[in-house]
């Protein structure tokens, strides 16, 4: 007949179970202020904790524009004067008296400049004819290829079924200029003609 040992199988057991509760096993639990080294590495794995390096601004330098100088003067005008001149800046539509003056005095260089035949200057001759008068457009042609000047650029546009304007840029001495402008506007079927001068200005005007 078989027999069981219990015995030493109980006493075994009892053995084990009182080892276990005069050793209990210890649980580790992480603390942050006893590991200085684990801190360390989360902080530089965590992006919050990282710094951003801030490159320095760099500022342009300030451009100053440059203005134009300008010379201040006062002039002494009867009152019917001033009242004319205030009169044109409204009906001109000019900013200021300035302005105004400023005009007045460009056109009095332009006049100038046209006495002086020594120099070329620029000028625009408006025409309008009647397109219908015979061998007009051919005595125009005419007049443009044999001028003493030269002829910058010619515009021909019609305005109805009668009329016809043509713009001529012209270049060349004041007399010169000016004989072709009357010459042009001498020719038969001519309605309207008129110069308009120009020149060159300085910096200064």
């Amino acid at each position: 007949m078989a027999t069981i040992n219990t015995k030493s199988k109980n006493h075994t057991s009892h053995t084990e179970n009182s080892l276990k509760s005069q050793n209990p096993a210890k649980k580790l639990t992480k603390n942050p202020a006893q590991n200085p080294a684990s801190n360390h590495a989360e902080n530089t794995q965590n992006p919050k904790h990282s710094h951003k390096q801030h490159s320095p601004k760099q500022h342009s330098p300030k451009q100053h524009s440059k203005e134009e100088s300008v010379t201040r003067l006062s002039i002494s005008l009867e009152p019917h004067l001033l009242a004319e001149l205030d009169s044109r800046i409204i009906t001109q539509g000019y900013s200021s008296r300035s302005e105004l003056v400023r005009d007045m005095i460009r056109q009095k260089l332009v006049e100038e400049s046209w006495q002086d035949e020594s120099q070329d200057n620029i000028a625009v001759l408006v025409v309008v004819f009647d397109h219908h008068q015979r061998e007009l457009n051919q005595r125009i042609i005419d007049i443009q290829h044999n001028a003493n000047i030269d002829i910058l650029c010619s515009t021909h546009i019609h305005i109805d079924a009668h009329n016809c304007l043509e713009s001529i840029m012209l270049k060349g001495k004041p007399s010169a200029v000016q004989n072709f402008a009357l010459e042009m506007a001498g020719l038969k079927g001519v309605k309207f003609s008129k110069l308009t001068r120009t020149s060159r200005f300085d910096e200064s005007h």
